[in-house]
Parts: C-alpha cells; sequence; structure tokens
C-alpha cells in the first residue's frame, strides 16, 4: 500500500518513505509506528495502543515512545510545535491528521521540478548507487536489480548519508556511465558501480566506490560465493557493502576537508577535521591531536548548536582522555560527567542519530550502569543494524560476554580492516578472558607495535606472557612499562574497575603478579 501526504509517499511494500522525492531513513519501529497512525488515523491512538501494536507489550518508558513520535514527526517534516501530520491529543494519545491519499503507484503527489541547472551537492555525504552490470547471463539483470535495490535500502538506514532513490540511478542502466557526469546529474559526490557474472553454481560480485569529481577509485572489493540461496546471498551482500561504504565515504570526505582553503569551511566541515584528528589521537595518541580534535569539534558547535554530530564525537573524546592517561582527564568523575552531557545533548538534538546513542551507551559503561550500555547499543542496531563499532565489543567484554564481543570485534573487523589500536586491545581481551592466550598474545603484540608508548597495552602484553609461563617476556614488558610510566603497579591496575565481575580484572592481575609489577 502507497500512502501519499504532505509532500510525502510511504510505501509499505518496501518500507520506504520518501519525502520532495528523497528517501528518508527510519528505524524499524519509527516505520511501523508511523504506518500505525496512518492505518489508524480515523481515530484517535492512545499510548496503550502503541505499546501494544509496536513493543508487542514489552515494557518501555513513555521518553522511548515520546522519542520515536518525534523521530516520526522529523522525518514526515512535522514538529511538536506544528503538529500538521501527527497531533498530540491532551491525556488521549496521537492522532494523523494530514489528507491522505491511498494508490499503488509509485508517483509522489508533487512531481519534482525539471531542471536543467547543475544540482547542489547536499551538505553531507552523498552517493549514488547505479545499475551493476550483468556479465555472461542477460537473464541475471533482475538478480543484479536485486542487489542494487538493497544496497541502496540498507545505505538509507545511514543517517549521514544522502542516497539517491533507486528510481533516479536506474536511469542509467544499460548506459555507458562516465563518473563525473552521473555525479553532476543527480548531485552526489560519489558514486558505486558494479558488475555480477553467474559461473555454474557460483556467483561474483564487484562493487567500486567512485569520487565523481576526480574519478578517483576510493574502494573496491570482490565478493565469490555459492548460489544456494539467492535471497539470503543478497542480503548479506547488500548488507556487507552498505557497511563497508558507509566507512569508506566517511574516510573520503574526511581526507577531502583536509584539502578545503579554510574560508569555505562550515560546520560540516570542522566535524569532519575534528573526527579525523580523533582518529588519529586514537594511532598515536598525542596530546596535540586530542586537543586539536575538541578545538575543530567545537568550532563546529560553535557554527551549528544543533549539530548532534560534533556532540557526539566530542563526547567520545572525554571518554578517550579518561582512558588513555594523556592529560589530567585520565579516570576523573569529571571526564565522564562532561562526556555524558554532551552525549546526552546530542540524542536530545537528534534522537534518530545511531552515532549519538553509541557514544552515549560508551558512557554509560564506564559510569558503570552495564544494562544502560547494552541497552543503548540495541537501540543503536534498531536504528541502524548496518552500524559497526568496536566499542560494541567493548561494552560486551566488560559486561562478562566475551564471547558475543569476539564475535562482535571480529565483525567490526571484517568491515573496518584499519580501526584504531583500541579494537586490537578489545580483542585480545576477549581472547584472554577465555584463556586463549595464544590468540591473545598476538593480539596484544600488535597494539604494542601500533602503540609503542600505549601503558596499558604492555601492561596486557605482561600479563598474558606471564599466564602463558614466558616469564622473561612478561618481565621485558614490566621494565619497559615501567621506564614509559614509573605509577604503574598492581594496584593501579585494581582502580581501574572496567569489569562488572571482579574475577575478570583478577585474572589479569595474577599475570602481572607473576611479571613482577610492584604490588604498589
Amino acid at each position: 500500500m502507497l500512502f501519499c501526504f504532505s509532500e510525502c509517499v510511504l510505501d509499505t511494500g518496501r518500507r520506504e518513505l520518501e519525502r520532495q522525492s528523497q528517501p528518508v531513513p527510519l528505524g524499524p519501529q519509527v516505520f511501523d509506528l508511523l504506518v500505525y497512525l496512518l492505518e489508524n488515523r480515523e481515530r484517535v491512538v492512545s499510548k496503550d495502543d502503541l505499546f501494544s501494536a509496536i513493543w508487542h507489550d514489552r515494557t518501555v518508558s513513555e521518553s522511548t515512545l515520546t522519542s520515536h513520535i518525534n523521530a516520526a514527526r522529523k522525518a514526515v517534516g512535522d514538529s511538536g510545535e506544528n503538529q500538521g501530520v501527527i497531533r498530540t491529543i491532551a491525556r488521549k494519545g496521537f492522532r494523523f491528521v494530514a489528507p491522505v491519499t491511498e494508490g499503488a503507484s509509485r508517483a509522489p503527489p508533487v512531481p519534482a521540478p525539471v531542471s536543467k541547472d547543475p544540482l547542489i551537492l547536499p551538505d553531507r555525504a552523498s552517493v549514488a548507487v547505479i545499475p551493476f552490470e550483468v556479465m555472461g547471463h542477460p537473464n541475471d539483470t533482475h538478480v543484479a536489480d536485486g542487489f542494487v535495490e538493497d544496497i541502496i535500502t540498507e545505505l538509507t538506514r545511514f543517517s549521514d548519508l544522502f542516497v539517491v532513490a533507486h528510481n533516479s540511478s536506474f536511469q542509467y542502466r544499460g548506459r555507458a556511465i562516465d563518473v563525473r557526469q552521473v555525479g553532476q546529474e543527480l548531485g552526489v559526490r560519489y558514486v558505486l558501480e558494479g558488475s555480477i557474472r553467474r559461473d555454474g553454481s557460483r556467483l561474483r560480485i564487484t562493487a567500486k566506490l567512485n569520487d565523481a569529481a576526480t574519478r578517483v577509485h576510493r574502494w573496491a572489493e570482490r565478493y565469490d560465493r555459492k548460489l544456494d540461496d539467492l535471497f539470503a546471498l543478497q542480503d548479506e551482500i547488500a548488507r556487507t557493502i552498505a557497511s563497508v561504504l558507509s566507512i569508506q565515504i566517511n574516510r573520503a570526505e574526511a581526507d577531502r576537508a583536509l584539502f578545503k582553503p579554510p574560508t569555505t569551511w562550515e560546520a560540516h566541515d570542522y566535524f569532519l577535521r575534528g573526527n579525523a584528528a580523533l582518529t588519529r589521537f586514537l594511532s598515536r595518541f598525542t596530546l596535540d591531536d586530542l586537543d586539536d580534535a575538541r578545538a575543530l569539534l567545537q568550532r563546529s558547535i560553535d557554527l551549528d548548536p544543533t549539530y548532534a554530530r560534533a556532540y557526539a564525537v566530542l563526547a567520545s573524546s572525554y571518554i578517550d582522555a579518561y582512558l588513555t592517561g594523556v592529560n589530567d582527564e585520565y579516570l576523573t568523575q569529571a571526564a565522564l560527567d562532561r562526556a555524558f552531557a554532551l552525549a546526552r545533548t546530542a540524542v536530545e538534538l537528534e534522537p534518530g542519530l545511531p552515532l549519538a546513542h553509541a557514544h552515549l551507551a560508551d558512557v554509560h559503561l564506564f559510569r558503570r550502569e552495564y544494562d544502560d550500555a547494552l541497552a543503548t547499543w540495541e537501540r543503536v542496531f534498531e536504528l541502524n543494524p548496518n552500524f559497526t563499532d568496536f566499542r560494541y565489543g567493548r561494552a560486551l567484554n566488560f559486561a562478562g560476554k566475551f564471547g558475543e564481543g569476539l564475535a562482535a570485534i571480529k565483525r567490526h573487523f571484517r568491515l573496518d580492516p584499519f580501526a584504531p589500536v583500541g579494537a586490537r586491545i578489545h580483542l585480545g581481551i576477549a581472547y584472554l578472558a577465555q584463556k586463549h592466550y595464544a590468540e591473545a598474545l598476538a593480539s596484544f603484540r600488535e597494539v604494542v607495535t601500533r602503540g609503542p608508548g600505549l601503558g596499558g597495552g604492555r601492561m596486557l602484553l605482561a600479563s598474558t606472557y606471564a599466564l602463558m609461563g614466558h616469564m622473561n617476556e612478561a618481565r621485558e614488558q614490566i621494565t619497559e612499562l615501567l621506564r614509559i610510566d614509573p605509577t604503574w603497579n598492581v594496584a593501579r591496575v585494581a582502580r581501574l574497575r572496567f569489569f562488572r565481575d571482579p574475577k575478570d580484572g583478577a585474572h589479569i592481575r595474577q599475570g602481572l603478579l607473576q611479571a613482577g609489577l610492584p604490588p604498589e
């Protein structure tokens, strides 16, 4: 069923919402809420009705319902002040009040004007996915189209991406492609192209991301799979490509921002530069990088006080300082409080932004609010099932779910092979806690290679060596650790209290005592 209203088209079959002919990303529960209000627009829908229909009578707070209503309003261009689409009826519930036309046509209620003028690039990263070339089997066109449509659908879940709807990108099927021309005609910075080739019972899918303005290839990958279950294969490949693509586009955007003249910077560019500086900090652990990141992110906020992404990443900078000890914020309550305030602001400004909830979850973790941390991560994946961040594995580890943490971090490495060194630390911790010492050793060795001045890495490597019985190697790491920072001792490690179950921290301290780290 199609519902057309207020410059919007909602397609229940495709589970898509468009506004002014552009796709609008929606979390699954927000989409279901909007459909329920539409289908019951002849009456006032109570809160209990929504709890039953959307959450199936699971216990959820009224604030959760409010955030979902706000997200639905924002998606359709409404607000709590205007209430021209979704109206709150005091002490009764909600009602969908905009005029609605039902039908089966994909035509929007207000056609977009035809113009030959060049399109202005959106203020966020923009991408078009054009039809994949079919090689060898012309009858496989529908298979290729299915992959492309699924990739587009998955990409729309990333709220920081502007994704051209498939109706527009599919006009390039069967045409010789000039990516610069496609970028100009569709008003996007990046173009994804690809091909599929069937060979007996196997299928090869290739994908290539291009910078439309420069024609530079930013990323390419090939996937070979057995053609046992086409629909499962299509779902797997679409999700994988969408997740990797989001990471690659954000990296390309950060690189692009570094070379822009300062006079053209806007809030988004300051955010990208700040995010890039924080990424450098997580590789080099220098105070200059941290200070640069904060200054750039704060400048982004000064230019746009409603920019939720800048608040979210600035919050994470305080968690990073809390953990790494590069300044006087190491393990301080003040750093946690600042991170919490910034992350909460990000969520309040943009309730549908997965990044904001992810950094709020991280703050909950270090406030030892483990259940809140994991519940907030669940909210992240409700908003975007493709969201990836090693910090989810860290939360699972510290909550004592090491098997799940290991699996989560491995999935992240598959999607982001160049993840920061913190991801490798927590891969090692997941192995160490399960007494898979050889695998933990390999991870911690890489941590020390990439971050030789990172005391926590050497501490974990020393403990692992000792627990394996390699005492000479363990003592060498302790010697180097104390040379870098003479204040390390077992009592200091005991004060970290990151693990929910004290015995998990005790396991690490046992190795450190064996390795010769001073007790106090």
